[in-house]
């Protein structure tokens, strides 16, 4: 019984999602790739995009590259760098 009261909190945080104006050619495509994995549609598409909302951003990787620079290079010592580069 507690394992059903758990599964129904945790179904009433999900948000349903609706997603208009797909072609049929796409979802056609998407059915097919769902079969093949031996998933559902929603299973699909569920786990599809719970895996592009763990994917960084460009922003988020510029900065956290930036957050993790510890060099700080002036312009003459970029130009000496890049002059090195090329001998």
């Amino acid at each position: 019984m507690q394992a059903l009261r758990w599964e129904c909190r945790y179904y009433a945080c999900m948000t349903a999602v609706t997603i208009r104006d797909v072609s049929e050619d796409t979802l056609r495509a998407i059915k097919v790739r769902a079969a093949q994995e031996g998933k559902s549609l929603q299973g699909f598409l569920h786990e599809l995009i719970e895996r592009e909302a763990t994917i960084p951003t460009m922003d988020e990787i510029v900065a956290r590259i930036r957050g993790h620079a510890s060099v700080d290079l002036t312009d003459v010592d970029t130009a000496a760098l890049t002059d090195e580069e090329h001998r």
